[in-house]
């Protein structure tokens, strides 16, 4: 007998935990200007260092291929890809951490970079595994589940810095050490409950009496995701004021503590599902299709029962289709123009910073950034959703 398989709603809660550690390159601009003066490098060097470390956030195409080869192991697969997404990251930093700790001279601007590159490359693998398996696994509500994963991507830069306030502010080699034990801590335990289930689960539907329909469990995802980020702002601006060089070292840390329990609210989402595992709707005399790859679910837009005659699947594209069609073309031109206008800021926080004569340095600026960030995406995820059902069902 296979094992089975675990309910979506605590896969969708432990892709959220992935997340929170795959915008680790948001907070570039917090130890920038030590790795810049440590290598004796002029600003358009630790430019060149952040150039890298942002293409390898976007070089995401072997995640992918890597995701797609494994689509017929819907545990197995997602499970590999977040591993090695933990691992790459650990290895990347650690080369960071490893040459800033060590003589200027024995690291080059090309081997700060390639380091740069392959730490930020990780998170390409986390961000495949968790959107396409909750895609899969919550077909009727693909928009809130990408803006919910992409909300915990934005707010990971803010909870980072956070802790870089808290207790790293004076010590960026350390600080870089954490940025490389913290994924494999968190991603290595939560991948465990990361699956692609293949079928439509019984408490998906109405009259299955589960506690929260599937909207309101993203809704309480969303919430979660929203409380953690009031929490870092004000958290933030604790630790950056005035007062903040009277604050102990032991409040700093509870007030980090206060950060992990707003953050286990995400144990919450999975409540009243049917519990750890997955159940078959057709275990409790329920037919149709619900959330999954199967039947209708493959259609955002179809209705709730499925027709008499289903409508035909969504097409997928090879990569070379993709590359040739003209929607792609501007979808890919939106993203890089909207995605790289923030990384030019985020890359550049601490030079703003100092620009500016702020006293909390970049790390303020950072951790507004990160919870913008996080809000828009969680908005615009809902929005697109809404206009997807709308009758006109145009999600532009």
């Amino acid at each position: 007998m296979p094992p089975p398989y675990v309910n979506k709603w605590a896969s969708l809660a432990a892709s959220l935990a992935c997340l929170l550690t795959s915008g680790l390159a948001y907070a570039f601009s917090l130890y920038a200007d030590d790795l810049k003066r440590h290598f004796g490098f002029d600003q358009e060097q630790i430019s060149t260092v952040s150039a890298w470390m942002n293409a390898g956030s976007y070089f995401g195409l072997p995640a992918g291929w890597a995701y797609d080869g494994l689509r017929s192991y819907p545990r197995l697969g997602p499970r590999l890809c977040l591993v090695a997404g933990a691992s790459i990251m650990c290895c990347g930093y650690l080369a960071l951490w490893a040459a800033a700790t060590g003589p200027a001279a024995s690291a080059s601007l090309p081997a700060v970079a390639a380091a740069a590159f392959v730490a930020a490359n990780g998170a390409t693998w986390l961000d495949a595994a968790a959107l396409a398996t909750a895609v899969r696994n919550h077909g009727r509500h693909r928009g809130l589940a990408v803006g919910v994963l992409k909300g915990a991507v934005g707010l990971s830069g803010s909870v980072f810095s956070t802790l870089f306030l808290a207790s790293y502010a004076r010590d960026s080699p350390r600080f870089l050490l954490l940025l490389a034990l913290a994924p494999p801590c968190i991603v290595l335990p939560a991948s465990l409950f990361v699956n692609a289930v293949p079928f439509d689960q019984r408490d998906e539907w109405p009259d299955a009496g589960a506690l929260l329909a599937p909207s309101a469990r993203f809704s309480a995802a969303a919430a979660v995701l929203a409380a953690l980020a009031v929490y870092q702002m004000g958290t933030a601006l604790v630790l950056s004021g005035p007062g903040a060089a009277a604050l102990s070292r032991p409040a700093r840390w509870v007030l980090v503590g206060g950060l992990a329990a707003v953050a286990s609210g995400l144990l919450a989402v999975p409540a009243g599902s049917g519990g750890l595992w997955a159940v078959p709707a057709e275990e409790d005399g329920s037919e149709g299709a619900g959330d999954g790859e199967s039947g209708a679910g493959d259609d955002p837009a179809a209705p709730l029962l499925p027709p008499s005659s289903p409508s035909p699947p969504l097409p997928v594209l090879t990569p070379r289709q993709c590359l040739t069609s003209i929607k792609f073309g501007l979808l890919f031109f939106i993203v890089t123009v909207g995605g790289g206008c923030g990384l030019a800021f985020i890359n550049s926080a601490g030079a703003v910073a100092a620009a500016l004569d702020a006293p909390a340095g970049a790390a303020l600026l950072v951790s507004a950034f990160s919870v913008a960030n996080c809000a828009g995406r969680l908005a615009f995820g809902a929005a697109s959703e809404a206009a997807l059902h709308s009758r006109w069902r145009v999600p532009r």
